[in-house]
Formats: C-alpha cells, sequence, structure tokens
C-alpha cells in the first residue's frame, strides 16, 4: 500500500486524474473500497493539485464524477445480481432473510437520507448503494441523493488534501478514523432502535430480556432508591412533549456551542490550537478568487447583514404572530439576531482582534474580527426561523429546514473567509456563540407556559360572525 500511494504522488496530468477518477468509481461497484478507501485516492488527488501536478478543478470534477458514477453502477449491479449474490453460501448463512426484507423496505420508502449519509462512513460507502437497488429503489430517488453526497464527500476529501500538502498522511488517517467511527455509530443506533422497537412486545428476545432486568433485585433496588431521579432521566428522553427530548437537545447544543466558544476564544487569545491554522486557511481563498465568483460572494455575504436580516424576522415574526397567535413564538427570531449581535459586539469588545491585513480584503470593514458577525447572525436569524416554522410539520419537512438554515450559515461564514472579512476562528466562534444563545433561548420558550390564543385568526373571524348571526 505504501509503494502504491508513493507512485500514485509521483503521477501528473490525465493519469493523475484517471486514477482520482477511478478509485471511487471502483468503490462500491466492485467492493474495492474494503481494500483501498475511496477517501485516500481524493485526498491524494488534492494533495498533487497542491503541487501543481493538476488543476484542483480538474481534480474535483474527476474524484466527484468518479464516487456519483461509481455509485450508480453499484446501484444497478445490486437491482440486476443483488439477490443473486445473497442466496450464495456465505451470505445465505449469515443474514436472515426477513432482516434483508427489512432493509429493503426502509431503503425503498426513507432510504434517500441513507444514500446521502452513507456517502460518509467506511462500511455503508461500499453497502448501500448495491442495497439500494436491491430495493428497488426509483433511480430518480436514488440520484439526487448519491449526487448531492457524493459533490459533498468529494469536495470535502480533495479540499483536505489540497490544504494539508505535505502532510496529507495525518489527514488521510483522520479521515479513515471518522468514517470508521460514524460506522460504527451507525451500527449501534440501528442496533439500539430495534432493540427499543422490539422491547415493547413481551414475547420478543428483547422484551423478555427487559422484564427480567427490570425484574432483577438491582433494578428494584435503584427503582425504590432513586425512583424521582430515573423518573427525571426517563422524561428527558420523551417525545412529544416540550421539557422531554425537545429540552434535552437544546441543553446539549448550549452545552457543546459555549464549550466551543470558550475553547475558540482561548486559542485566540493565546494563539494556540486552531488558532495557528488561520493565515493557512485564508492564503487558500485569497489565493483562489475568480471574478465571477467574487461578484456572487458579495451578494451572498448580505445573507449574515441586519440590514436584510431585521425585516426578515420582523416580517417573519408578524406572519407567524397572524399564523399561530404566540407571542414569544413570534418574537423569538427577532430576539435570536438581536442576542447574536449584542454577544458579538460584547466579545469583539473583550477579546480586540485585529482582522486580517487589508491588502487582502475585498471591500470596506471595520471593527474588530473576532467573533464575525455576519456568520452569528446567519446562523442565529435563519436557524430560529426554522425551529419555529418546523413545529408540527412532518420529518422530511423538518429536515429540510434545517438543512437549508445550516447551508446558509455555512455560505455566508465562506464569504467572510472569501473577503478576507475575517479569520477563520471568527467564524467558527460565530456559528458557536449564535449556537449557544439559539440553546438558551429554546430552554427558556420550552419552560414558558403556552396559552392557547383567545381570538381566531383574522379569516375566520368572518365565519364566525355568520355562525353566530
Amino acid at each position: 500500500m505504501t509503494s502504491l500511494i508513493a507512485h500514485i504522488l509521483s503521477l501528473s496530468g490525465w493519469l493523475a486524474l484517471l486514477i482520482v477518477f477511478a478509485v471511487p468509481a471502483l468503490e462500491s461497484s466492485v467492493f474495492l473500497g474494503f481494500i483501498f478507501p475511496g477517501e485516500t485516492a481524493l485526498i491524494l488527488g488534492g494533495v498533487l493539485a497542491s503541487y501543481g501536478r493538476v488543476s484542483l478543478w480538474e481534480v474535483l470534477i474527476a474524484g466527484i464524477s468518479g464516487a456519483i458514477i461509481g455509485d450508480s453502477v453499484g446501484y444497478l449491479v445490486g437491482r440486476e445480481y443483488g439477490h443473486r449474490m445473497l442466496r450464495a453460501w456465505p451470505f445465505r448463512r449469515i443474514l436472515k432473510p426477513q432482516r434483508i426484507e427489512r432493509a429493503q423496505d426502509y431503503l425503498a420508502t426513507r432510504g434517500g437520507r441513507a444514500v446521502f449519509f452513507g456517502r460518509f462512513t467506511a462500511a455503508l460507502r461500499v453497502l448501500v448503494p448495491g442495497l439500494a437497488g436491491m430495493a428497488r429503489m426509483r433511480y430518480r430517488v436514488f440520484l439526487p441523493f448519491n449526487a448531492a453526497g457524493g459533490a459533498t464527500w468529494g469536495a470535502l476529501m480533495i479540499m483536505l488534501g489540497y490544504i494539508a500538502g505535505a502532510s496529507w498522511k495525518q489527514v488521510a488517517n483522520y479521515a479513515t478514523q471518522v468514517g470508521i467511527a460514524l460506522f460504527v455509530v451507525v451500527v449501534l443506533a440501528l442496533i439500539l432502535g430495534h432493540l427499543l422497537r422490539t422491547a415493547r412486545d413481551p414475547e420478543s428476545w428483547a422484551g423478555r430480556q427487559v422484564g427480567r432486568l427490570a425484574g432483577s433485585r438491582p433494578a428494584s433496588w435503584l427503582l425504590r432508591r432513586f425512583p424521582g431521579q430515573l423518573g427525571w432521566l426517563s422524561a428527558r428522553f420523551q417525545t412529544g412533549v416540550p421539557t422531554g427530548f425537545a429540552l434535552t437537545v437544546a441543553v446539549l447544543t448550549l452545552t457543546a456551542c459555549g464549550w466551543s466558544l470558550g475553547s475558540l476564544t482561548f486559542s485566540v487569545v493565546h494563539h494556540v490550537n486552531s488558532a495557528r491554522l488561520d493565515p493557512r486557511v485564508l492564503s487558500f481563498f485569497v489565493g483562489h478568487r475568480t471574478p465571477w465568483l467574487t461578484s456572487l460572494v458579495k451578494i451572498l455575504t448580505w445573507l449574515g447583514s441586519g440590514f436584510v436580516l431585521w425585516p426578515v424576522v420582523i416580517a417573519a415574526g408578524l406572519g407567524l404572530w397572524w399564523w399561530r397567535r404566540q407571542v414569544l413564538a413570534a418574537i423569538l427570531p427577532a430576539l435570536s439576531l438581536a442576542g447574536a449581535g449584542a454577544g458579538s459586539w460584547l466579545t469583539e469588545v473583550l477579546v480586540r482582534r485585529p482582522r486580517p491585513a487589508a491588502g487582502d480584503w475585498l471591500g470596506a470593514f471595520s471593527g474588530w474580527s473576532y467573533p464575525s458577525l455576519h456568520a452569528a447572525q446567519a446562523l442565529a436569524a435563519w436557524g430560529m426561523l426554522a425551529v419555529v416554522v418546523m413545529a408540527g410539520r412532518s420529518l422530511r419537512t423538518r429536515t429540510l429546514l434545517m438543512a437549508g438554515a445550516a447551508l446558509i450559515a455555512l455560505v455566508v461564514g465562506l464569504t467572510g473567509l472569501y473577503l478576507a472579512a475575517h479569520w477563520m476562528t471568527d467564524v467558527l466562534a460565530g456559528w458557536a456563540l449564535a449556537g449557544a444563545w439559539g440553546g438558551l433561548l429554546i430552554i427558556s420558550y420550552l419552560f414558558t407556559p403556552q396559552v392557547p390564543a383567545a381570538t381566531a385568526p383574522p379569516a375566520a373571524r368572518p365565519a364566525a360572525r355568520r355562525e353566530a348571526a
């Protein structure tokens, strides 16, 4: 493997691009990923681009197209030959038919998310396309999730290699470890979900084990000794109530973002850890500017400006009040935006970090750099709008709303780096500040009693008057 990697790093031109295309393409179509991970080839392609052997855009096109085409071939292989392969002796002894049927039913109905997120795990990236084909998932459903996952994963791996340069070995090792860790998490989550679903049936194996465990002496002692504490812990994972699972997620978000903000602030003040990467990340964005992209970035950065966000949250607040007649839900986006702005200003005054060199700026900027006000405001406003709108919606709608808000916040943060208005840690701190403040607002909202509206929406009043008459 070492000699193979060294040979790849000695290539240039179309031959190097062929390798970058072929390895991801063969990963799931002929199961090459079990031997040579696709992310390794993509990271090496990024390294070759950083050495000037090939163009970065050529590597991106080759790697992303290879990933998408390879999974499409894997889908077709699973569709035509998957069942024959599973009827072979080693698979027949390991996999039970009913489990295969359940997996196929899931992929056929809700498998789009599995296609997308499976791209980022080590083994699922090889198996999911074939399983989707076996499940007869419609290709017009498979293709967009496959393309989105392939483009995101391919671009991320290539850019990691491009930024890492000579340190590619460490980056490749981390990428592989993260992929394996995600695979383990997915498998454990599936096992836990299966056990929780079957535990409700007292006749199932999991139900019998739960009943046996609940009747054991240690469990009985714990229930007698800590009834309040165990009841409180169980309530934290209960869905459908404000102080259940929603509160748990909000508290975890507040904790994680608060810790991240403190860690980033320490790194910036003492110029250690992540702050040391700031010059290299900024030089990458400055070195890859193009006229058309500059024009687009200057437009997109307004999505994090108060001149755009305040009219948006005010109009959205009025619409939410008319729709739900709940004052707190209507003012949450405005409170989130105001808190993010105030927190950013206070942190700027305390840290007093200078902006990047003015010679790299694309625009006129003032004030201190840390944290990024645009990044904080974008996540605070668009994220809270998604949270209040998605109440009562389907899982698909909630996912799309949150993904859209996260995408806008990501784009706004990247515009700050492209325009050289902020360092990387400024943007990360802006997101962390907005997440912590948003988590605090959501916790307050969940603990506030929701009083039903006494009056009907304006559209319903004429009908009410006619009925009364």
